[in-house]
């Protein structure tokens, strides 16, 4: 059993990736850190037996960063080798050329060229990473599995409570990313294959509440159903059809619902027409009771699985959180299933898809 005392992290923090994986032989331990838009943030999954091995890895990743010249020129020619290949791809161009029209070219949102490895600045990227991980004061850590909470709690006061803290206050900063305003409509001629590619998003700023974001889920699950069932099924000429959105709560709030399908590049006109009109039949008519049959049976079953798992339970928790929600809203399915209804539904698409924001981008072939 390797204990890493603490002021042994110096020492192992020395450690090159080759002899750091010699000692990890055996042990199902891994620790990880990220930085995002807003948030940086950290995990690790271990097997019961080595929490602490774990624990250690998460200490150093946090507090003992070190530069190594070998693995970053490596990792330099892997990922120029990488994007290069991505270049070649028509469908890669297309999702880039695509974003750069939604984004308007921000700077934020624009894909990694080949060329730009080469202007990373390590140092200056790793003095970033030390600054964001000087601090953990503000940190919360959400630990999940099937753990003795007596073991845990000296893991914990040894390993977490050591960690840096200045007390610093900090707030999730909205970076400006807007997508392009009115109705804006683009092709491109790419690729060889006899296949055509469509994405319809509808978007728009909306506040976050709870019922929102339920009615989001019921709008997607019953798109889904009904269109694949129109288009693949009675129209046929359309593969892989996917619909459904999201509304985001930080740092800025707003929603996307997104259709997309994968198409015969002859009849891309005629199927766009006929999503649209479906979208339009379900506002005016209504929808079948059938169809909410099958989205209630589909919550129930994947909601059961899902409250058995240490992922969901990670990702629910972290967020209740980051939001100060009350976690126990998971374990009532009744606010959900009551969202289920024809008028929700209608009311769900006049209100997401009302066609005063939306982005279509096709993708044909250049034969």
């Amino acid at each position: 059993h390797m204990t890493i005392d603490l002021t042994d992290s110096e020492r192992l923090a020395e450690l090159d990736l080759d002899t750091l994986g010699k000692l990890l032989t055996g042990k199902q331990a891994s620790a990880s850190t990220s930085i995002n838009e807003v948030t940086e943030s950290v995990s690790g999954r271990a097997s019961v037996r080595d929490l602490e091995t774990m624990f250690q890895l998460l200490h150093l990743r946090i507090t003992a960063p070190r530069k190594d010249d070998d693995a970053i020129a490596v990792w330099r020619a892997n990922l120029t080798e990488n994007l290069m290949n991505r270049e070649k791809s028509p469908d890669y161009q297309f999702s880039v050329q695509s974003s750069d029209v939604l984004y308007q070219n921000n700077l934020r949102r624009k894909a990694t060229k080949p060329a730009d490895v080469a202007k990373i600045d390590v140092d200056k990227a790793l003095a970033f990473y030390k600054d964001r991980f000087a601090d953990v004061g503000d940190f919360t850590f959400v630990i999940v599995g099937t753990i003795d909470l007596a073991k845990l709690k000296p893991l914990v006061e040894t390993y977490l409570a050591s960690l840096p803290s200045k007390g610093r206050k900090e707030r999730e900063k909205d970076p400006g990313i807007r997508r392009v305003g009115g109705v804006v409509k683009k092709s491109w001629a790419l690729g060889q294959e006899p296949k055509a590619r469509v994405s319809i998003m509808f978007h728009g700023e909306e506040p976050w509440t709870r019922d929102k974001d339920r009615d989001m889920y019921v709008l997607s699950r019953v798109l889904s159903i009904k269109l694949r069932e129109v288009m693949r099924e009675d129209l046929g000429g359309v593969y892989g059809v996917g619909a459904g959105g999201g509304l985001s709560r930080s740092p800025r709030q707003e929603r996307t619902f997104s259709i997309s399908f994968g198409a015969d590049p002859t009849r891309v006109d005629e199927l766009i027409k006929a999503a649209n009109t479906e979208v339009e039949k379900v506002l005016k008519n209504g929808i079948d009771e059938s169809y909410l049959d099958k989205v209630r049976k589909g919550y129930e079953r994947d909601r059961e699985i899902q409250l058995k798992t240490n992922s969901f339970w990670l990702g629910w928790l972290e967020s209740t959180a980051r939001f100060g929600d009350d976690p126990n809203l998971i374990l009532d399915p009744k606010p959900m299933l009551d969202r289920m209804t024809v008028a929700n539904v209608k009311a769900s698409i006049k209100k997401y898809l009302d066609g005063k924001r939306v982005y279509q981008a096709v993708m044909m072939p250049a034969a």
